[in-house]
């Protein structure tokens, strides 16, 4: 599939941490993006990019970056699969996936690591830590809880709109080389 050029990177991988930086910071007004190749998409024949810098300005005027580097090697042993870091005046949030570990530091506390280690098994039930089926429990769950409480689940079908509309911005972005103000949903 991703040798046809049929399998897009940008929707199929940065669609997550797209979606996650908008659950932190809000809805995104305008995105300036670069992509490539890797030598390794190249040598294995992919078509398309698989390596993306995206930089997002949101409505409230913050900022904020999004990386996929898939077609990179990785130092798993000392760097996370995958961070997510929160940087703001009073305080910092920085979580690192598999180690299910966050570095915290609020405004007036000492700096300290939080293990969520315990949970080993609950997200790594396969496969040791090759496998997210965990995270499918957790979404699962939560869905079954709001459809019995009666609550709206999200990301709800706006909420995806939304991040689709970024998406399409960054895409726009990678091809003009200028910002891309996003659609409005």
């Amino acid at each position: 599939m991703a040798r046809e050029g049929d399998f897009d990177l940008l929707f199929a991988c940065c669609s997550h941490p797209v979606d996650l930086i908008r659950w932190y910071m809000g809805d995104v007004e305008e995105v300036f993006a670069y992509a490539s190749q890797s030598l390794i998409g190249g040598q294995a024949q992919f078509q398309g990019n698989d390596t993306f810098v995206i930089n997002l300005k949101f409505e409230s005027g913050r900022i904020g970056r999004v990386l996929g580097l898939y077609g990179l090697e990785h130092p798993h042993h000392n760097r996370p699969w995958i961070e997510v870091g929160v940087y703001g005046t009073k305080g910092t949030f920085i979580a690192k996936y598999p180690q299910l570990e966050a570095i915290v530091k609020y405004e007036g506390e000492p700096e300290r690591v939080e293990s969520y280690f315990e949970d080993i098994y609950h997200y790594f039930q396969f496969e040791g830590i090759n496998h997210h089926a965990g995270e499918f429990v957790n979404y699962t769950e939560y869905f079954a809880r709001c459809l019995v409480n009666n609550e709206k689940a999200y990301p709800d079908v706006i909420d995806g709109g939304k991040t689709i509309a970024v998406l399409e911005a960054i895409r726009e972005s990678i091809h003009t080389g200028v910002p891309v103000k996003v659609e409005k949903i």
